[in-house]
């Protein structure tokens, strides 16, 4: 029985897929192969001077360091840690409600407590207490979003 029209294209759209898909195969894995090549080298070149006789750390025969600039005196090269706020301490949002505060308090000190938590860390529960602190009193917590801009 001869194959009607609609069999027939979808054969030659079935093909059609085949022969992309066998393409992609090909151009991803050519890509591949590249991709390789290239970090072999990089790799190679990083490694030049860890050549036998050669320290690890040390310069090949002849080349130098480069000089590091001077640090600059009176400041810490690294940046300040940024303190999360007292919310984020808590794991609630700034317009949370009183409620939602001390459940917060309590589901964190629980877990933190350095006799009974889960993971006990006490550094972790004195910042979640102290947050605990401010933020369940209306007048404090008034003013610590004044601080922070809220």
């Amino acid at each position: 029985m001869p194959k009607s029209p609609l069999e027939v294209f979808f054969d030659k759209m079935f093909e059609a897929v085949e022969d992309a898909a066998e393409e992609l195969v090909r151009d991803a894995s050519k890509q591949a192969k590249e991709n390789m090549r290239r970090m072999s080298r990089q790799l190679d070149q990083t490694t030049k001077g860890n050549q036998p006789g050669n320290r690890p750390g040390t310069l090949p025969r002849g080349q130098k360091r480069a000089q590091r600039p001077a640090k600059p005196v009176g400041r810490s090269e690294r940046p300040s840690p940024v303190k999360a706020s007292l919310y984020d301490v808590l794991e609630v949002s700034p317009k949370a409600s009183p409620e939602t505060i001390s459940a917060a308090f309590r589901s964190l000190s629980t877990r933190f407590h350095p006799d009974t938590g889960k993971v006990k860390s006490e550094s972790r529960y004195k910042e979640i207490t102290a947050a605990w602190t401010v933020l369940k009193d209306p007048e404090r917590r008034k003013k610590y979003d004044r601080e922070i801009g809220i």
